[in-house]
């Protein structure tokens, strides 16, 4: 099946992953967005699975505090290399889980955090905005090398 540009672009600005995934992912697809999105998720979901069993030795705090709603929340989070904690999107990361965090009150585990809706969020969990963000870095660093 033959896929136009514009879909291409379409989910890569969707979903942050490289134009040659978000291709192969429609043809597989048939040409269906939201199956090329499902289809997406679930291969990054295996390289997120594959990279936890990994040691995390750097990362980093971050805290939210909200003087109105009297809520706030210290998270850390952990990561590979000291790069990564110095990266934006990283960092951008954590705040947000730390402002979800806040709004939702402290999971049982990192499973249950991962699969709590996201606050403020259109239907993502907590673990597919995690899995999107790597997927964004790890794009973002392939450009840059």
């Amino acid at each position: 099946m033959e896929v136009n540009a514009a879909d291409v672009k379409k989910l890569r600005d969707r979903t942050g992953m490289q134009m040659m995934k978000c291709k192969a992912a429609l043809i597989e697809a048939a040409g269906d967005m939201e199956k090329a999105v499902e289809v997406l998720r679930k291969q990054n979901k295996d390289a997120v699975d594959k990279a936890a069993s990994r040691e995390t030795a750097e990362g980093r705090i971050s805290i939210f505090i909200d003087p109105k709603a009297k809520l706030g929340a210290i998270l850390e989070i952990r990561c590979e290399i000291a790069p990564v904690a110095k990266n934006e999107l990283f960092v951008a990361l954590a705040d947000e889980v730390a402002r979800h965090v806040a709004h939702t009150g402290a999971p049982g585990s990192t499973e249950d955090l991962l699969a709590q809706p996201l606050h403020g969020s259109t239907g993502k969990t907590v673990g597919e905005r995690i899995a999107e963000l790597v997927g964004l870095m790890r794009e973002t660093s392939s450009r840059s090398a």
